[in-house]
Formats: structure tokens, C-alpha cells, sequence
């Protein structure tokens, strides 16, 4: 009996330290984007970051991308599945939700940022000071500016009159308002359903940077490129600070050497180098017409693009405060080599 006991006891302790052992696995972090498995994105940045972060977190934590809207296709919905705890991370296409991140349009200003990468670390010098409105509740991991939009097109674009009774494709309420006071009808649509829309002369165009051109297909359709510093959108990569608040101290430490200013420059320097690529590959291409304008049509851009400035600037308080901080985050940014 004494010994039944006993084998019990100890067959008891083995089970318990059994059960510790299977539970002490990493800690597994899902993390949602609706581009497609093949993306720039996917492959050049956050399939090598997650690598680094997996390979020295083994045991501890590790990051499982669901690409493609496997966990949600609606771009609009992105920060809901993440609350909702559908994800434990995202990627959020900010100009989407402009009811909640109301101060990042302050980097769409035209005519400010020269390429994705200042205005990448620009951004994100703001972020760091916490100038920007709508974050409360997430914790961002990393955040980039999309290459400078320009006007793609499928007919030629020189100077602002050429957009009249034409209808523009648009992202944010900004560029809506830009679209309209350059004399074209904005058609609000999300990038993937751009192609078709221009297949179909749903729209003659779309204010768009060249990374989403290449991701989804646009360069098959819009041959005409009309090369103008319109600004950009970001991104961001982002989870909720309850999730990383309950995040064990080994699995957080891990994570905190990558996010940030690290995650950052990581993306937007591979995204510069994206941009300048897809570029200089559409520039040789005799399909494809780019145009820079000259001097003096530039002055016609500005001229129908300052009075929209003036009207987003009356409509957020904080405007002149944040292009002032934008500006100079962009002057810090351009002495760092992407």
C-alpha cells in the first residue's frame, strides 16, 4: 500500500512537471497584413526582421505572419481586428483611419519630403515625442512613410488642367481635398481595387506612390507618371499595449531591441532602396512616359495645391505646431544616409 502510495505521488509530481514543460513553450505573436505573401514588404522586410527576432527569441517568442487578409481583408478594419483580438500585431494603412489617427496627415503636406525615407524617420522623431493623436492605446512597433505620390495615369499629365473632368483615385481625406481643388472628381477606393478601376475607366488615375504601383499591379494599367512631391501616407506596424503590457519580461526584452527606431530605419531604408528600384525600372520601360514638370508648371501645381494646405491647416488647431516639427525632422533626417 505504502508503495502504491508512493509511485503514486511520484507519477503525480512527474505529470505536473510534464504539464510546465509543454506549456513552456515561446510565446507566439500573429501578425496580420492584407498584402499578398510576395510583397516587397513581406519578403524584404518583415519576413528578415522576424527572422531576426524569432532566431534570438527561440524558446521565448516568436512572430507568425498571416499575409494576404487571412485574418481580415478589409483594409478599413485592420486596427478592429487587432482590438478585437483577432491579431496580436498589424499593419495599418493609417490614411484609413482618419476618424482616430487625425494628425498623421500632416506628412500628405506636398511639397515637403523628398523621398519615403526622411520622411520615414521624420514621423517617426514625431512618435518619439509623442506629438501624435490617435496612439493611446497601441504600442507602434514601426512606422513608415510610402514612396512620394505622384498622379499615374492612363493618358498624359502635364499642369493641373489636365485633370479637369477627370476622376482621381484617392486616400485620405486630404487628397481628397487636393484632387478636387486640382479640378478632378475623387473616387475614395482602397489600392487593390485600383487596377480594375482603371481597366474599367472607373477612374483616369490615382494619386499613388510607387510601391503600391508595383504590389498591386497599377504599372499593368496607368502608363503616364507625372513626377510631383504631392506628399505621402504611412504605415505602421502596431499591437495594443495590453498585449505587449502582458508580454513575460524575457519575450518583451527581445522584442524592445527591434521595435521603435531600430524597426523603422530597418523598413524604410529597404523601402527607399524598393522605391528608387521600381523607379528607375518603369523610367527605362518604352511602355511608360514619366514626366517632371518644368519650373514654371510647377509654379501651377503649387499655386492650386497651397490654398488646400491653408484649409487643412484652419481645420486642425495644431497644423502649424506639427508641420514646424515635421519640417525639422526632416532636416535631421536628410544629414542620416539611408
Amino acid at each position: 500500500m505504502r508503495l502504491t502510495k508512493k509511485l503514486l505521488l511520484v507519477l503525480a509530481v512527474l505529470s505536473m512537471f510534464s504539464g510546465l514543460a509543454l506549456a513552456d513553450g515561446p510565446v507566439v505573436l500573429k501578425f496580420a497584413t492584407i498584402e499578398p505573401p510576395q510583397s516587397d514588404n513581406n519578403k524584404n522586410v518583415w519576413a528578415p526582421l522576424f527572422d531576426k527576432i524569432n532566431k534570438e527569441g527561440e524558446g521565448i517568442l516568436k512572430i507568425e505572419t498571416f499575409a494576404g487578409g487571412t485574418l481580415g481583408r478589409n483594409p478599413m478594419q485592420q486596427i478592429k481586428i487587432l482590438m478585437d483580438g483577432v491579431t496580436d500585431m498589424v499593419q495599418i494603412i493609417n490614411a484609413y483611419h482618419p476618424g482616430q489617427l487625425v494628425d498623421d496627415p500632416i506628412i500628405m503636406t506636398p511639397f515637403t519630403a523628398n523621398n519615403c525615407f526622411e520622411c520615414s524617420m521624420s514621423f517617426h522623431y514625431m512618435q518619439e515625442k509623442q506629438m501624435l493623436r490617435g496612439y493611446d492605446d497601441l504600442v507602434v512597433l514601426g512606422q513608415v512613410c510610402l514612396g512620394i505620390y505622384g498622379i499615374h495615369s492612363d493618358y498624359p499629365i502635364k499642369v493641373p488642367a489636365d485633370l479637369k473632368g477627370k476622376k482621381l483615385r484617392t486616400a485620405g481625406k486630404l487628397f481628397h481635398a487636393l484632387a478636387e481643388n486640382l479640378g478632378a472628381t475623387p473616387v475614395a477606393m482602397p489600392v487593390t481595387k485600383v487596377a480594375e478601376s482603371l481597366s474599367r475607366g472607373v477612374v483616369d488615375g490615382t494619386l499613388q506612390d510607387w510601391t503600391g504601383m508595383a504590389v498591386f499591379r497599377i504599372n499593368d494599367v496607368a502608363k503616364y507618371h507625372v513626377l510631383i512631391p504631392f506628399g505621402t501616407n504611412p504605415l505602421t506596424v502596431a499591437m495594443t499595449k495590453k498585449k505587449y503590457n502582458s508580454l513575460p519580461p524575457k519575450a518583451k526584452a527581445i522584442l524592445d531591441k527591434y521595435i521603435g527606431g531600430y524597426f523603422t530605419r530597418f523598413w524604410a531604408k529597404r523601402l527607399y532602396e524598393r522605391v528608387n528600384e521600381i523607379q528607375d525600372k518603369i523610367s527605362k520601360d518604352p511602355k511608360h512616359t514619366l514626366y517632371t514638370p518644368n519650373a514654371e508648371e510647377l509654379k501651377q501645381w503649387k499655386a492650386a495645391t497651397d490654398p488646400v494646405i491653408a484649409s487643412w491647416n484652419k481645420e486642425n488647431d495644431r497644423w502649424d505646431e506639427l508641420l514646424k516639427t515635421y519640417k525639422a525632422g526632416l532636416l535631421k533626417a536628410r544629414t542620416e544616409k539611408p
